[in-house]
């Protein structure tokens, strides 16, 4: 079979009946090697495969010191401060209470922290727990203490009711000052 008949049956398909067994036991490896290779070169194939074989991000891809971070936005990151603290449902520590943090002005979500079995949580902007920028926060929680896989929607999970999903309605409010860390920023949500 000569190239051009084996690239126009792999672009287009073998006929229905015949079996992958036979193809392989009539073709050479030569054969085989140039079947996939027209094949990678008509279609997505070869893009997927280079892509596993080389990798994404090369040297330092590994590296998400800050260095590299400042390296990567073309200039310092903005100051941080650590927050963090504990969030407690009816005065107990629990995993799985969502914080979400929104600018006070209200707007899109900025940041997301989940408590721990003991219940303590942090705030993370650029490396794990290192904080949040200086400034004015409003605060929404959700408890969802086993998130499954598939289940997308969080309102039908919280089992707080939505009581404080809305940023807007719910006077949770966080000041952050300028080089003043703030260990013990904690909340205590009731149930009923």
């Amino acid at each position: 079979m000569n190239r051009f008949i084996l690239s126009r049956k792999l672009r287009t398909g073998w006929p229905r009946g015949r079996s992958v067994r036979f193809f392989m036991i009539k073709f050479t490896l030569e054969t085989m090697l140039e079947a996939v290779v027209i094949y990678f070169r008509t279609s997505y194939g070869c893009a997927i495969f280079v892509s596993l074989v080389i990798g994404c991000g090369g040297p330092g891809a590994d590296d998400v010191s800050k260095e590299r971070l400042e390296s990567m936005s073309g200039g310092p990151l903005s100051e941080v401060v650590a927050v963090s603290g504990k969030a407690l449902v009816n005065g107990e520590a629990n995993a799985g209470v969502n914080l979400y943090l929104y600018p006070s002005e209200g707007g899109k979500e900025i940041s997301r922290a989940i408590t721990g079995a003991d219940g303590t949580y942090c705030w993370t902007t650029y490396l794990g727990c290192d904080g949040l920028k200086p400034g004015s926060y409003r605060i929404a929680f959700r408890y969802i203490p086993k998130p499954k896989k598939n289940d997308s929607d969080e309102a039908e999970l919280d089992l707080f009711k939505s009581r404080y999903s809305n940023p807007m309605k719910v006077e949770y409010l966080l000041t952050v000052a300028a080089a003043t860390p703030q260990p013990a920023v904690d909340y205590d949500l009731k149930m009923e």
